[in-house]
Order: C-alpha cells, then structure tokens, then sequence
C-alpha cells in the first residue's frame, strides 16, 4: 500500500489514468474549463480527481478508475455533490483550480422530466450528513474482493459511469 502515496510508484504508470491523474498547467486548465461551461447541461454528472490528494488517489487505486468523487451540475453553474460536511450545493467555481482533473459525462436517453426529478431529490438531500458508513462497507466489499453490486448508493464513482449509461462529453 505504500506506493499508492508515492507518485514515482509503478501504479501510477498505467496509460489509461495518466493523462487524468497527472495535474496540468494552470493554462491549459483555465482554456478547458473556459471550453467546458458553455457544455453543461442540467444532470450532467462531473467526475473529479484531486491530483494533489492522497486519498483521491487511494479512492482511485480501490475502485480501478481515474476518478474518486463525483457532483451533479443542477443548471446556473451550481453544483450537488457529497462532500465531508455534508450533502451541499455549491458553484462549480469549487473545481476552478488546476490541481482538479474533471470528467463531464451525461445521461443518454433521459429525459428532461426525468432530469428535473433527478435534481429535485439530489436538492432534497442537500444538508443531510455524509455517510461515512457507507463508504467504510463499500470500500470493505472492495478490499475483500467482493464489488458492490445493485443501486447507485452501492457503487464507486467509476462504476457508476458504466451502470448508469454515462457518456464522456469532455476532459478537463
């Protein structure tokens, strides 16, 4: 497990995590975000990665993936995500930083209807305490070899990309 800290470790080799899990310059950061706000659309669910986080990176080497949180964009450049504090609606501005590496994916084939509904429950939770349980039994499942299975509040962030039928619109 130590190596998962270490940025020189051959884990962080793999050719698929690379290009997500190395930071960029504050350049070409600030032209893909410019190029990514006018793509945002209501549901749009987006992907983070601190590169500057050990336990983003540990969150990344359980679940496989290259991404270890995600938020749902609810429209006027806010966000809903689950953070330490809590359910929370914040601005996207949150992630307007270099050391954050985002995934913008969006939901085929859903409705705008259904989108409304999706955003009216995740703005239902907004406020509710983050369960710490919940990730502790996940990342258990993991480490015993046994990956979670069912509903979306059973998956990593990486799953669910694949379970809910995202589509990868940009990467910034």
């Amino acid at each position: 497990m130590q190596q998962i800290g270490d940025p020189s470790s051959s884990f962080w080799d793999s050719p698929i995590k690379i290009p997500i899990l190395n930071s960029i310059a504050a350049e070409q950061h600030e032209a893909n975000w410019t190029e990514m706000l006018p793509l945002l659309q209501k549901g749009d669910s987006i992907f983070t990665l601190d590169t500057k986080s050990t336990i983003s990176r540990v969150i990344t080497y359980f679940d496989q993936g290259a991404w270890s949180h995600v938020a749902t964009y609810v429209g006027d450049g806010r966000i809903i995500e689950a953070i330490g504090e809590g359910a929370v609606e914040r601005s996207i501005e949150a992630y307007h930083d270099s050391r954050y590496r985002l995934g913008i994916y969006r939901h085929s084939g859903i409705t705008p209807e259904q989108i409304d509904t999706y955003i009216a429950f995740m703005r239902s939770t907004v406020g509710d305490r983050y369960s710490y349980r919940k990730v502790f039994l996940v990342g258990l499942r993991i480490v015993m070899g046994i990956w979670p299975t069912g509903t979306a509040r059973r998956t990593t962030p990486n799953m669910l990309i694949t379970r809910a039928g995202l589509e990868l619109l940009r990467i910034v």
